[in-house]
Parts: structure tokens; C-alpha cells; sequence
């Protein structure tokens, strides 16, 4: 029905910007084709691994998806989380 899905929008835009070849997507809720999303949408994490560039101007990110992909995804307050366990 789609050829692609929300990680797949979300990584062509974020992992070139970390430099990051491979990530694991952690979405909340469904990601179903036929299911509509009210609201503030859902959270999701976009878990990067090994990334050269650990910091990227995660607005510009926000900016880029919207613009790349208006009218199908819009990503909202993006923020760096840092591993459990690691020094901030």
C-alpha cells in the first residue's frame, strides 16, 4: 500500500546527519497504514548506532523532514537521550 514506512522517512533525514549507517526505531503505538493518528502523535525512539557525529542540529532535522515530506509525517520535539548508563 506505501513503499515507505515512518522509520524509513525518519532515517533518510536523521542518519546522515549522525553519520550513522544503522539504527533501531522504537515507535509507540501501531504503525498500520490504515490507522490515523489524532493528536500529538506518538513518541518513538530513533536508537543510533555507533554514530560518528554524535551531534546534529536536531531543529534542522525537524525542519527537513517536514519539508521533504509535507503532508505525510511531521516530527516534533526532538531530543538527545543519552544511553542508560552512560556520562552526560
Amino acid at each position: 500500500m506505501t513503499k515507505d514506512s515512518v522509520q524509513e522517512l525518519i532515517e533518510r533525514i536523521a542518519l546522515p546527519r549522525f553519520k550513522c549507517w544503522k539504527s533501531k526505531f522504537h515507535g509507540a503505538g501501531r504503525e498500520d497504514i490504515d490507522v490515523r493518528m489524532l493528536g500529538e502523535g506518538r513518541p518513538f525512539i530513533l536508537e543510533l548506532i555507533n554514530p560518528k557525529a554524535p551531534l546534529a542540529d536536531l531543529a534542522e532535522i525537524e525542519e527537513t523532514i517536514g519539508r521533504e515530506y509535507a503532508g505525510r509525517i511531521v516530527v516534533s520535539g526532538l531530543r538527545l537521550v543519552p544511553k542508560k548508563g552512560s556520562q552526560s
